[in-house]
């Protein structure tokens, strides 16, 4: 079993939200890129997926390709399809004012500035 040290885990966690922060994860290209990466991993590795797996969770091989491997795949190739669709930016009728500092820094000045030209405040 392969297990990692506490700064191996916020070291890989730094990295994870540096590129999040980054922007990079933004354009639908990357994110098209990532969902077939992740496509191709599990089908290029397979046969070890399935043996670990069915051996970690005592699963009959069968059952992991079925209830676990299989929809992963299902799951990509949905995403693929749906990503433009997903990633569209909605029209909303009002966010409430305490709602609006979810958005990201950005974004909360311009929901804010919405919201009261919306309210004719």
């Amino acid at each position: 079993m392969i297990s990692s040290t506490p700064d191996e885990i916020s070291n890989a966690y730094a990295r994870i939200q540096s590129t999040f922060t980054s922007g990079k994860t933004r354009p639908l290209a990357w994110r098209r890129q990532q969902l077939v990466q992740i496509g191709k991993l599990v089908q290029e590795n397979e046969e070890m997926l399935l043996s670990a797996i069915s051996v970690d969770l005592g699963k009959p091989r069968v059952e992991v390709m079925v209830a676990d491997m299989g929809p992963v795949v299902s799951f990509v190739v949905e995403a693929l399809e749906k990503l433009e669709e997903w990633a569209a930016p909605e029209s909303v009728d009002d966010v409430p004012a305490w709602q609006a500092s979810w958005a990201p820094r950005g974004e909360r000045r311009r929901r804010r500035r919405w919201i009261r030209r919306s309210r004719g405040s």
